[in-house]
């Protein structure tokens, strides 16, 4: 027989050696897969002429001397055995697939129970048409991936089939990367980069911070200027709180104050100080007096 039954460009040629119960698949000249079963499995071939998916069809085998037939997928068989109460009918002897999926099995040493070997011609539509998923080559009852992120598990080597309803199998906060058919972190990206995936979750304040303009280092605050709109450096030394009024900008102590009079000390042309008014100042004021009483 010929036929698509593995994921190849091309056509296989299926050859069956029943007295060795072996059946052979070459692509092209090159041998591909071997199927195995008892004795006369193989005395009949028939490829199923429905696309399972992605241009992969199965292959039935007959295996007469049991008295059943084999449905191959790649390397995964299902097997349907004899309808008949007692064997021995040779069923599988003829087999026949058409295009609805209708399956014709012969068992030519059938009875009918008033001529003996009469024979007979099964036939039944024994599953549901093209499977969910892709051909590829892939190890069987494994995970594989399948387009957009979804997983699916492979069958008979051959088919990577969809064993769930179809959506992606990423997170909420992920999505597929269509190149590389991997999930990754679709969430707000980091303000720097921290060493893993892209963050998911909250922006990330190793790099830079992507909160308040803190940078978080000791020696400058930057956060809100002081009242004054003096930037605290860090140090005691100044005062970047609001300046005085009047007064010089404090310098951590209160030992001079500008702003307060109480303490100013005056001091005379010649040099001797006082502790309140200046001795000229006084002598003016004498002398403006004793001329207004004159002219009284």
């Amino acid at each position: 027989a010929t036929g698509n039954v593995i994921p190849d460009a091309t056509e296989e040629t299926i050859v069956s050696a029943p007295a060795l119960g072996r059946v052979y698949i070459f692509s092209g000249t090159a041998h591909v897969m071997t199927l195995r079963g008892a004795t006369s499995f193989g005395a009949a071939l028939a490829v199923d002429p429905r696309d399972l998916g992605g241009g992969l069809h199965a292959l039935w085998v007959g295996e007469p001397q049991s008295d059943q037939v084999h449905r191959f997928v790649g390397t995964d068989d299902t097997r349907f055995p004899s309808p008949l109460a007692t064997n021995a009918a040779r069923f599988g002897a003829a087999i026949a697939v058409d295009s609805r999926g209708l399956v014709a099995v012969g068992a030519p040493y059938f009875s009918d129970g008033l001529v003996p070997e009469v024979g007979a011609v099964f036939e039944a539509t024994p599953d549901a048409g093209p499977l969910g998923g892709v051909a590829m080559h892939c190890d069987a009852g494994m995970s594989c991936a399948l387009a957009g992120c979804t997983t699916g598990t492979c069958l008979g080597d051959v088919f990577c089939e969809r064993t769930r309803a179809v959506g992606s199998d990423c997170a909420s906060s992920q999505a597929c990367d269509l190149l590389t058919n991997t999930c990754f972190d679709a969430g707000f990206p980091d303000a720097g980069l921290d060493a893993g995936s892209p963050d998911a979750g909250s922006p990330d304040a190793g790099s830079a911070d992507a909160g308040s303009p803190d940078a978080g280092s000791p020696g400058a605050d930057a956060g809100e200027s002081d009242a004054g709109e003096i930037s605290d450096g860090g140090s005691t030394g100044k005062d970047a709180g609001a300046t005085d009024g009047g007064k010089d900008p404090d310098a951590g102590t209160e030992s001079v104050d500008a702003g307060d009079e109480s303490n100013v000390i005056y001091r005379t042309s010649c040099g001797c100080g006082t502790g309140g008014v200046p001795a000229l100042l006084w002598f003016a004021l004498l002398l403006f007096r004793g001329r207004r009483s004159s002219n009284n």
